[in-house]
């Protein structure tokens, strides 16, 4: 699946680059591509909410958890590799903690992951299963992952890559590479944020080169080098969506009716599409907020996801997506 998405985003790129500086993808929701039939995870920021849209079905569900205390936040949700279940950040009694939850029509409790340190969040499993990386106080920190008795993920050999602290020092989003031999993620907030590499064989680490005064964040990995990111376009913080690929930093460019939208959080759908977060400009009510949209990369063509979204004005975004289809 990698090596394929990597050979669409070169012609596409390639493509592109000889027009640098125009904007190429475009919104058509008569050409929505229906062969598309795993399911997507994501949040509804404002609300704190979580949610599964079913592309096969066309809808969207919101989880029931019976948790108690109940979760007052909730952050980026990840599949399972095998499509099963889920693990997500959550605020329970005022701790951000790491929570499994088996996919389930009925209300059911969430399954509690990691408690250690006064923050867990942004989780990222090893495409095999066996390992998670996540954010934990400021730092990133690695554990094997095994089932218990009933199946659920449990967390063993918990090691602290690194320890941060907030600010330039801290460590944000950690995704593995899909061998495992890499993590990928960004340190610092703001204009200091960059993308770096750290390989777990060498404990060694690159840091991407990097714009002064822009935001560089939110890698998402599409081969074993190759990654979507997040950054700002320019000094107004407007958000735009690259890849990085061959060794090439590269934006993914968009009709000249979206260009000037904000566009974050892309994550990889398969071979060739990918979901992302855009800003829907609105100076009434609701007001301007982020939608879940689809793009396909070896045409520019994109969709929005109308019963994904909904009709208010929260913001969905940290959208994760499993080829598993619904039951």
């Amino acid at each position: 699946m990698f090596r394929a998405l990597a050979i669409v985003l070169g012609i596409f790129l390639m493509a592109t680059a000889a027009s640098a500086q125009t904007c190429t993808f475009h919104v058509d929701q008569t050409t929505f591509p229906n062969d598309i039939l795993g399911r997507a995870a994501y949040i509804d920021e404002d609300a704190n909410i979580l949610y599964i849209y079913d592309f096969k079905t066309g809808t969207r569900t919101q989880p029931s958890f019976t948790n108690s205390p109940a979760f007052t936040d909730i952050g980026n949700p990840v599949w399972t590799p095998d499509g099963q279940g889920i693990v997500f950040p959550a605020v329970q009694s005022d701790h951000w903690k790491l929570f499994y939850w088996k996919v389930s029509a009925s209300p059911s409790a969430a399954v509690e992951l990691a408690t250690g340190g006064s923050r867990n969040e942004d989780p990222h499993f090893l495409p095999n299963g066996k390992k998670l990386v996540w954010k934990r106080d400021f730092g990133i920190a690695t554990a094997d992952v095994s089932p218990d008795g009933s199946g659920n993920p449990t967390l063993s050999n918990v090691v602290q890559v690194f320890t941060g602290s907030s600010g330039t020092n801290e460590y944000s989003g950690p995704v593995y590479s899909p061998t495992g031999k890499y993590i990928y993620y960004w340190k610092g907030v703001g204009a200091d944020s960059q993308i770096a590499r750290y390989e777990t064989i060498t404990a060694t680490n690159v840091l991407y080169p990097k714009t002064s005064g822009l935001s560089f964040y939110y890698p998402q990995m599409t081969d074993l080098y190759d990654f979507f990111y997040t950054r700002w376009a320019d000094t107004s913080e407007r958000d735009t969506i690259y890849v990085y690929f061959g060794y090439s930093h590269m934006m993914l460019e968009w009709n000249a009716a979206d260009c000037a939208a904000s566009k974050a959080d892309a994550a990889p759908a398969d071979e060739d599409l990918f979901l992302y977060s855009r800003l829907v400009p609105n100076t009434g009510s609701p007001g301007s907020h982020f939608n879940l949209f689809l793009g396909r990369l070896s045409d520019g063509n994109s969709w929005s996801l109308p019963t994904a979204n909904g009709s208010t004005d929260d913001n969905m975004v940290g959208a994760n997506f499993t080829f598993v289809q619904s039951p």
